[in-house]
């Protein structure tokens, strides 16, 4: 009987994880909320760079998304939303849509594009159901285990609707291993000290 208990728990415990994944955590341990303004850094901090903003390229656009060159700038803050409507938290696995809050001099939106293992502006918010180079997920990290990646997910995942079967792929532009930083609170943090 006591198998047959434990069993069960076991089942329930993990389809409950499949219904309702994981809501993606800033570094202060508070869910990434729709909209909200967040900062993305690396896990680790070093030669490589600090938080992302954009560049461009021969002064063209799309801007592209880069790491600022200074290991503790912060860059340009991002604010991400969900593709479900339903969801005002991003959910580890669940697609989204994120953009930059900061204007440009370029036409196109500040919306993230995945273009051949880099990342632009010029996306877009479509719900189409076919492949999208817009949408994008976060996973936890597997080095460091407290961190997330980001990944190019063209299809829907965690939308009631039929979808597109294609896997996610790795964004080379981005840092492997990332940690969201509330811009509010970073913010309010700064402005303290001065």
């Amino acid at each position: 009987m006591d198998f047959v208990l434990l069993l069960l728990s076991f089942l329930l415990a993990t389809s409950h994880a499949a219904i309702y994944p994981d809501p993606v955590l800033d570094s202060r341990g508070n869910e990434i909320k729709r909209g909200h303004q967040y900062y993305v850094l690396p896990a680790f901090s070093g030669p490589l760079g600090g938080g992302l903003n954009l560049v461009s390229l021969n002064e063209t656009c799309p801007l592209y998304v880069a790491r600022e060159e200074s290991e503790v700038a912060s860059g340009l803050p991002v604010m991400f939303f969900p593709e479900n409507p339903d969801r005002s938290a991003v959910l580890e696995g669940g697609t989204f849509y994120a953009m930059f809050a900061a204007p440009t001099q370029c036409t196109e939106s500040t919306v993230w594009r995945a273009k051949v293992g880099t990342l632009t502006t010029g996306g877009s918010v479509s719900q189409s159901i076919g492949p999208h180079d817009s949408r994008f997920a976060i996973q936890k990290s597997d080095d460091p285990k407290w961190a997330y990646e980001i990944s190019s997910c063209p299809c829907s995942v965690d939308v009631d609707r039929a979808s597109c079967r294609m896997g996610c792929s790795v964004v080379d532009s981005l840092p492997k291993a990332v940690v969201f930083m509330n811009a509010a609170v970073e913010e309010v943090v700064i402005r303290s000290k001065a």
